[in-house]
């Protein structure tokens, strides 16, 4: 009932604007019809709808290119699907996970990704104060992960590293063989899906922090 109401609050909302821009194009319109036709003796209302028309041709042709600051600020922001994290860089789609995390509860969280970095992206400690070996793979749909990246990770965080926890984030999914295997030696895997139920966590609990919603 509430998403409706504030639908149908957009929609008034929507309509009235339009009526007042509508009448105040028609208002400028009449104006500068009656001067131009006082100061030259020619009807000037053909021109001043070509105008019309041409600007609202333009406008309606003309798309901004998203950019970089751009995608970053959709860090946290409730969105219907993966396409914005398909937008980031490598690099921003691992500050994006160490974000995401830290509006979790996630603590003393470090970026440590790029050549070199032995499998772990992200150095964290979980709400609990347990340390925590974050791999993070920014995949195109359809390029799920398959057991022997989940098999290299597990050797890494348990036997290299010997973190307390293991996660895998990605934009994909995973391969069945790649959830029993990660099951099987307690490894965290979060997809594309669960990215973004995990956003809409981020977002409840920040409300809850700034006083808008009630624990």
């Amino acid at each position: 009932m509430r998403r409706r109401s504030r639908r149908r609050r957009r929609t008034w909302r929507r309509l009235l604007k339009t009526l007042c821009v509508g009448f105040g194009v028609l208002l400028a319109l009449f104006v500068a019809t009656n001067f131009v036709d006082v100061a030259t003796g020619q009807p000037a209302l053909p021109y001043l709808l070509g105008g019309v028309v041409v600007f609202w041709v333009v406008k309606r042709c003309w798309r901004p290119r998203p950019t970089r600051s751009s995608a970053r600020s959709v860090v946290l922001r409730a969105s219907t699907g993966t396409e914005h994290l398909h937008a980031l860089s490598p690099h921003e789609f691992e500050a994006y996970v160490r974000d995401l995390l830290s509006s979790l509860g996630y603590r003393d969280l470090r970026l440590t990704g790029g050549a070199g970095d032995l499998g772990v992206d992200i150095w964290a400690r979980t709400p609990q104060g347990r340390t925590a070996a974050i791999q993070c793979k920014r995949y195109a749909p359809g390029k799920n992960i398959g057991s022997p990246m989940i098999q290299t990770f597990i050797g890494m965080q348990k036997i290299h590293h010997r973190a307390d926890v293991g996660l895998f984030v990605t934009t994909s999914g995973f391969t069945r063989d790649a959830m029993k295997l990660a099951q099987s030696h307690g490894i965290g895997l979060i997809d594309g899906p669960g990215l973004l139920q995990l956003q809409r966590q981020a977002g409840m609990r920040q409300r809850r922090r700034s006083g808008f919603l009630r624990r």
